[in-house]
C-alpha cells in the first residue's frame, strides 16, 4: 500500500507527508534507547527516501523531519506531532 501511494504520488507530482505510526511501541513495547530509536527511526526514513527518489526521479527530492514532510504520531494513544510542533510545544 504505502509503495503504492508513493509511486502514484510521484508520478502525479503531489507533495508527500511520510507519517511514522506506532511510535509508542519503539518505547513501551521495543523499549529501546534514545540512540537506538533514533537510528530506526533515521533508518526508516532513508529506505523511504530511497524508493520515493527512485521513483519521482529526483534525488533532490527527500522526506526530512527538518523540511516538515514526516510527522510521528501514535494512534493508539491518539497523538501526532512534527519536529516543529514539538519545538512550539517545548518551547512554552
Amino acid at each position: 500500500e504505502t509503495e503504492r501511494a508513493i509511486q502514484l504520488a510521484a508520478q502525479e507530482n503531489v507533495p508527500v507527508t511520510l507519517l511514522i505510526n506506532k511510535m509508542d511501541r519503539l518505547v513501551l513495547e521495543l523499549k529501546l534507547p534514545p540512540a537506538d530509536a533514533y537510528f530506526k527511526l533515521k533508518n526508516v526514513i532513508e529506505e523511504v527516501n530511497s524508493f520515493y527518489q527512485a521513483c519521482h526521479g529526483d534525488p533532490n527530492r527527500i522526506l526530512s523531519p527538518t523540511l516538515g514532510n514526516v510527522v510521528f504520531a501514535s494512534g493508539l494513544q491518539g497523538w501526532t506531532f512534527s519536529v516543529e510542533s514539538f519545538s512550539k510545544l517545548y518551547k512554552e
